[in-house]
């Protein structure tokens, strides 16, 4: 299901991957600033940084875990375990990077030929479909917009196989989109991590997010039942299957003609191409997702880096079970020992070793608001060495960040 993407790299983790063995890293030019530029590989991932950090790396998940190909089923339980590996194998903790592009997709046998079914696909939203890089002349079409892209192509065509194989995908440029899926609640949104994409609830999102933009494509049905059908709409049978025709018309006439082009092919369509596709789509989707719960939250260390299991100390996964439980995992390798919130207490040890608070940027509102309870009470401290001498310590009558207040709370006569 989720296939490609674009990921963003934080904290002391970016000097850590620079340094990594694995990586094959070769000059690449210049950036504006005059640093130098480089550009690295592994296993099909390609990262950017320069001499000192890296900052960047994209690919797709799944041709890693095929070997280079993404033709069988991709499910979760395959997805955290390849994450598992990749985090292992770079150092990397999937709390610490940020998804930047997204691709979701799954491969279908449709119920005619492929190259039928992606001639029958006229616009989407008013953008008509173009070739797609790479693919041969009627094997691939993409639609672009701002934000996403829509990519279908010949599967079969594209790895030399027999029988007839539909790759359907929506690829996310911008996050917006994903992130009010994952959060409708807008005051929940927040940055979307490796992390958040090893959850079960954030694959049913991204399902309902990409068969919403399905639903939105204009597709033809091959054949239609004309018998009784008036002129106006004899006309626009006629004119549907011509891009331009659906471009020249205003916005408003044209989710009109949409919808009585609807009614006409739930009407008289035979084949009903569209529900066929939605449906093996749907199938494949719900498939995709085979794990209930959210109980794997990757190591930072490979196992056999791991030191052996003590009465204090055990090299075995972290596991953690709830809704929106974020597991992190101290960085054993800095030097540092673990750090943790003044204000709630949490793990912060992978974030930057000057932070004394949860992240805003990770955490969202809980980490502001922990924020401001430490800058609150460091304020009151400095206007008390401002201030003339008190008549008493007045330090111990302040509440301590995160306890909540005691006393009398009756109402005022």
């Amino acid at each position: 299901m989720i296939d490609g993407l674009k990921l963003r790299i934080t904290g002391r983790a970016r000097r850590r991957l620079r340094r990594n063995e694995r990586i094959e890293w070769r000059p690449n030019g210049t950036f504006q600033d005059g640093r130098p530029r480089f550009r690295g590989t592994w296993q099909g991932f390609i990262f950017v940084g320069d001499d000192r950090e890296c900052w960047e790396f994209r690919g797709s998940f799944h041709k890693y875990h095929e070997g280079g190909k993404n033709v069988s089923d991709f499910t979760l339980s395959h997805f955290v375990r390849t994450v598992i590996e990749v985090c292992d194998r770079l150092r990397l903790h999937p709390s610490a990077v940020i998804v930047c592009n997204i691709e979701i997709g799954v491969n279908v046998c449709p119920p005619m030929p492929t190259r039928e079914v992606l001639v029958r696909i006229i616009m989407h939203k008013g953008a008509r479909p173009t070739r797609m890089k790479g693919a041969a002349p009627g094997h691939g079409i993409t639609i672009e917009h701002t934000a996403f892209l829509h990519k279908l192509y010949d599967k079969a065509d594209q790895n030399d196989m027999k029988g007839e194989l539909l790759r359907a995908e929506v690829a996310f440029h911008k996050m917006a989109a994903v992130k009010a899926a994952i959060w409708p609640n807008k005051t929940d949104r927040r940055t979307v991590t490796l992390a958040d994409l090893l959850d079960p609830a954030v694959w049913q999102a991204l399902k309902t997010l990409a068969l919403r933009r399905f639903n939105e494509l204009l597709i033809m049905e091959p054949d239609m039942n004309t018998n009784g059908l008036s002129e106006k709409d004899r006309d626009l049978l006629s004119n549907a299957m011509r891009p331009d025709y659906w471009e020249g018309l205003k916005r408003s006439t044209r989710c009109d003609q949409r919808r009585r082009l609807d009614r006409i092919i739930t009407e008289r369509g035979t084949s009903h191409l569209k529900a066929a596709l939605r449906q093996l789509i749907t199938d494949k989707f719900t498939a995709a997702i085979d794990m209930n719960a959210r109980t794997i939250c990757p190591r930072v260390q490979p196992v056999a880096m791991m030191s052996t299991d003590t009465p204090d100390r055990t090299s075995c996964p972290l596991v953690i079970k709830g809704h929106n439980v974020r597991a992190e995992v101290p960085d054993q390798n800095d030097g540092v020992g673990e750090r943790r919130c003044l204000v709630c207490g949490r793990d912060i040890t992978h974030q930057d070793r000057r932070s004394r608070v949860c992240s805003e940027r990770l955490y969202g509102k809980d980490g502001k608001r922990c924020r401001n309870a430490l800058s609150n009470r460091t304020l009151s401290l400095q206007r008390m060495d401002v201030r003339s001498a008190p008549l008493f310590d007045q330090r111990p009558f302040i509440r301590p960040p995160g306890r909540p207040q005691q006393g009398n709370t009756s109402p005022r006569p």
